[in-house]
């Protein structure tokens, strides 16, 4: 399979027009609007999950490790910038009452910004695999599901009590 070559405008055209498409979708369900309780951590740790799951090989996507610090310091940095009231703040697990929807904006911010993350959307030029590629939509996407799934799966304990 040859690689197809986009520029990194082209690529950024396409993730954007794809997001307002998803965004606009995802905002009549409900589940995606209302805003939950949510560990900074539960966002990163999601992202790292469907990172290496997503990717095409028996190891870790390329600068994993340096990815997961920057998303970490960029959430923070969104963290601080909401109201005392939608934030709870600790030394070691701080969490935010955030939206779905919000989450999902958030990722494609950091995923359009970080060079390093939206490198991870190339195939290598010098290969015809696609060793390493990851598709950024479906990241954010499944990093924002994983979270829906874990909220379900905490309403559902919250009956059984």
């Amino acid at each position: 399979m040859a690689c197809i070559t986009i520029s990194k405008d082209q690529a950024i055209e396409a993730i954007n027009k794809a997001h307002v498409k998803q965004v606009a979708l995802l905002s009549k369900n409900l589940g995606w609007q209302i805003g939950r309780w949510t560990f900074i951590k539960e966002i990163t740790a999601s992202f790292a999950y469907w990172s290496i799951r997503q990717g095409h090989s028996s190891f870790c996507p390329k600068d994993l490790e340096i990815i997961l610090r920057n998303i970490s310091f960029f959430l923070w940095d969104k963290f601080k910038t909401l109201p005392d009231n939608m934030k709870v703040e600790s030394y070691d697990e701080s969490m935010a009452h955030i939206s779905l929807v919000l989450i999902l904006e958030w990722l494609h911010e950091f995923i359009i910004n970080d060079e390093l993350c939206f490198n991870w959307c190339y195939l290598d030029p010098d290969t015809t695999s696609n060793k390493g590629f990851i598709v950024l939509r479906a990241l954010m996407h499944n990093t924002c599901m994983s979270i829906l799934n874990e909220r379900n799966r905490t309403d559902d304990i919250g009956k059984k009590v």
